[in-house]
């Protein structure tokens, strides 16, 4: 019976009834919990004192973390094979949730700030490969954990840059932001996530270089790939985890570029590094017609769309002649 079917019930009851029934009840509560239920009784008013949780050393989280991260990639927690308990099979979301709350904490017991940073970046892109493998009973760890997919990369970055600085952990960043996601809107929030935190214009050029270095690893690892499975469809090598990285990094290449006002310098790289010309470029112009970008900028881009190395669709021409136009 649920409370609220109870409540209900208990209303249409006499009142000598109820009391009876509440004798009764106490009859069989436990000895060992009596006194919490008399302390109540005595005065219903009293609020109860919320449990202190206890905050762990950070080698011991980080252990447990460690195991956690381990038996989900091996499966542990989509069945009995590891020998883990159900109710903790069961209960995974709440463990994801802790370990997400306590890598945040300034106040972990004998914790090394760059060794918390450093792990918190690793359990954040741990999730986005659960989503990707799913090694939980659930599509989307993310929403399971009420862990907001945008604004966790948010703190995480804010709290990484605090002790590691913005430099020593944009390859980690980049990485993670660029990660192949299922759909291009969580790859673009990811990617603007990271942009707000690249104040500085050393710091863009920085990444720009950093991002250049991946897409030219990448294009050639990619390159392997449609060489050793030639009978691979088009459409299979769109959808392919590295076709989605590469065209991950030229979108942030490209925002780079437009914010370093270098835009056909973007475009051209665009053109010379994105995977599955044929029609995915055509794509990406697209994408980046929706967005929100002012007036000037547009002008820019359709400067740089006339040039006869950038080889899009009509329709994407017009659409940012139309801009340029007064």
């Amino acid at each position: 019976m649920k409370v609220n079917d109870l409540r209900q019930l208990l209303k249409e009851l006499p009142a000598e009834e109820v009391l009876k029934l509440a004798v009764e009840i106490y009859k069989s509560v436990p000895k060992s919990k009596k006194d919490a239920l008399d302390a109540y009784l005595k005065n219903p008013q009293q609020k109860k004192k919320p449990t202190a949780e206890v905050v762990p050393v950070f080698d011991d989280l980080a252990y447990d973390l460690g195991l956690f991260m381990r038996d989900a990639r091996d499966g542990g927690y989509l069945s009995n094979k590891l020998g883990i308990p159900l109710k903790a099979r069961k209960n995974w979301r709440f463990a994801a949730m802790r370990f997400f709350k306590l890598l945040k904490n300034p106040n972990l017991l004998e914790a090394n700030y760059e060794e918390q940073a450093a792990l918190l970046l690793d359990y954040y892109a741990f999730l986005l490969e659960a989503y990707d493998n799913q090694y939980f009973r659930a599509a989307d760890p993310f929403e399971s954990t009420r862990i907001d997919r945008v604004d966790g990369f948010d703190a995480v970055i804010d709290f990484a840059k605090s002790h590691l600085g913005i430099h020593g952990i944009l390859p980690r960043l980049i990485a993670i932001a660029t990660h192949p996601c299922h759909y291009f809107d969580e790859c673009q929030n990811l990617i603007e996530v990271l942009l707000s935190h690249l104040e500085l214009y050393t710091t863009k050029e920085l990444a720009l270089n950093k991002v250049l270095e991946q897409i030219e690893l990448q294009t050639l690892q990619f390159q392997s790939t449609m060489q050793n499975h030639p009978k691979i469809r088009h459409y299979q090598l769109a959808n392919h985890p590295q076709s989605k990285s590469l065209q991950n990094l030229c979108t942030l290449l490209w925002y780079l570029h437009s914010d370093l006002h270098q835009e056909q310098l973007g475009l051209d790289t665009l053109y010379k590094y994105w995977p599955l010309k044929a029609h995915t470029l055509n794509e990406l112009f697209y994408v980046l017609s929706k967005l929100n970008v002012d007036v000037a900028k547009k002008k820019s881009i359709a400067d740089a769309l006339l040039s006869e190395k950038i080889q899009v669709s009509d329709v994407i021409k017009m659409y940012y002649l139309k801009e340029k136009m007064p």
